[in-house]
């Protein structure tokens, strides 16, 4: 994964997976039988486990191996939340990027 800083800090990463969901009002809900004759949709499950990277300024990477917390992500849809912050304790907007597993 690659990422540009304009200042050093450091970049929490989040990882969420696509999954199907039921249309209720206008959120897209877990599917239960109580809303099973409603609309499908597609929904992102945030999964346990963040994880933080210390980054310079201008261009940094890392390589992510397909594990959170010690378990391999199962084959599917997922996306990366980041945001950075500095030493002064400025936070950056959330920026998603999404990826696929397909062992």
């Amino acid at each position: 994964m690659r990422y540009t800083l304009s200042e050093a800090g450091r970049v929490k990463f989040s990882v969420e997976r696509k999954a199907t969901g039921r249309k209720v009002g206008r959120r897209c809900l877990r599917p239960r039988r109580s809303n099973r004759s409603r609309r499908r949709c597609t929904r992102w499950v945030k999964l346990r486990g963040t994880f933080s990277v210390n980054g310079r300024a201008g261009r940094n990477a890392f390589t992510f191996r397909g594990r959170l917390r010690r378990r391999a992500l199962r084959r599917g849809t997922y996306r990366f939340g980041s945001r950075a912050s500095d030493g002064a304790g400025n936070r950056s907007s959330l920026k998603r990027k999404g990826f696929k597993i397909v062992r």
